[in-house]
């Protein structure tokens, strides 16, 4: 009921939560799990609007009690800490007077399981194998926390103990398709939140991100390992300032198959298509030679894909890659203006990008080639690109 009532279900949180607060004083083991879920389906659906204090103060306690009463090898610790993601995302500033204990036992319960994990290695015919869940479960509730507070939670991440990052470049390497997912997630998350505390660790970590998606089919079964992937290198590479062409021919190499694969997920093909035009902005120079191998389904990709900041940093990219090899991209010319015409609300510097593009085709291509190709756009696109030349 509270997944398809989505926003609608705004109204009776303050009802649900009194009669879930209650609840808590009577169910037992089983009926509280149903609990946990229903709480964290409720953050799914309501979002911010559950950063309220006297939700908060209905919300919390009982699972904040719950969370201090579970050891941390209590198999009713992971339903907890699955119900915890959604609600820290979605109180984001209201969760901080909890944050601090939830995130210390998070990155403790990772250390624990990747220690078990070399111990395994050592021992594995005397020893079981530790639960991978309570791993996964950390890795998103710490996600949880990273989107919920942003950059406000660079210092708790900053001193944690053990060092949270180094810990995350073990679990890249993990042969578990889930806890990858999970780890390219919390690593996108934190390359938004606090980019200065993963970057010495990024040529790590961008080593192990190729790795995993070059060793492994693009099935349904591992399609979020791709998603995550791909997009955390789309959110890594548009913030590191270091000028190198070390990754571009690993990154282009899985990445353009991808973008062309037609069995591949359609969340996969967008993502790969927004980190290709990002890495423009990080590296356009390196990127530039490739253009013509990626361009058609480049611009293809880009019609579908729902405009936003993560598809305006990428056209700017895109845009960044053209200027330094325009001659590529004119056998595409009538479908960049498509894709160009398409955009509704540019930000100010997609704008400004976009007006040196098509002012540069203009003046470097033959007035009877440019008209032909004009004339093939609707009326819509014509007006949108008359605009530009305008201007």
């Amino acid at each position: 009921m509270e997944e398809s009532a989505s926003q609608r279900i705004v109204s009776y949180i303050y009802s649900i939560l009194l009669q879930t607060n209650r609840a808590f004083a009577l169910y037992h083991r089983k009926n509280r799990l149903i609990l946990y879920d229903a709480l964290g389906t409720l953050a799914d659906s309501a979002k911010s609007a559950l950063n309220n204090a006297t939700y908060i103060h209905l919300l919390m306690p009982p699972l904040i009690t719950k969370w201090n009463e579970l050891a941390d090898n209590d198999t009713d610790l992971y339903p907890l800490l699955e119900c915890l993601s959604p609600i820290t995302a979605a109180l984001g500033p209201g969760f901080k007077p909890f944050v601090e204990p939830v995130l210390s036992r998070c990155v403790q319960l990772i250390s624990n399981t990747l220690q078990l994990q070399a111990c395994m290695d050592d021992f594995s015919e005397s020893m079981d194998p530790p639960n991978v869940k309570f791993l996964i479960a950390a890795l998103d509730l710490l996600s949880g926390i990273v989107q919920g507070l942003g950059p406000s939670v660079r210092p708790l991440i900053s001193k944690t103990n053990p060092p949270l990052i180094p810990l995350l470049t073990a679990c890249i390497h993990d042969p578990v398709s889930e806890v990858l997912q999970s780890a390219f997630m919390l690593i996108g998350d934190i390359a938004v939140a606090c980019f200065d505390l993963l970057e010495p660790f990024v040529p790590d970590i961008l080593e192990g991100l190729i790795h995993a998606i070059e060793d492994t089919e693009c099935t349904t079964s591992v399609v979020s390992v791709y998603n995550n992937a791909v997009w955390a290198i789309g959110e890594i590479v548009m913030r590191w300032k270091l000028k190198t062409n070390h990754y571009v021919p690993a990154l282009v190499s899985v990445l353009i198959p991808l973008l062309e694969h037609i069995h591949a997920e359609d969340k996969v093909r967008e993502n790969s298509m927004i980190t290709l035009g990002r890495m423009g902005l990080a590296w356009p120079e390196y990127v530039a030679p490739y253009l013509k191998r990626f361009i058609k389904p480049w611009l293809n990709k880009s019609l579908s894909v729902r405009e936003g900041d993560e598809k305006d940093s990428a056209f700017r990219g895109f845009c960044a890659i053209i200027k330094l090899n325009i001659q590529e991209a004119r056998d595409e010319l009538y479908l960049l203006l498509v894709a160009i015409s398409d955009w509704e609300s540019p930000s100010s510097l997609l704008l400004n990008d976009l007006h040196d593009v098509i002012k540069k085709f203009h003046q470097i291509t033959d007035k009877d080639e440019w008209d032909c190709i004009f004339s093939l756009l609707d009326k819509q696109a014509q007006l949108y690109i008359l605009n530009f030349l305008e201007k």
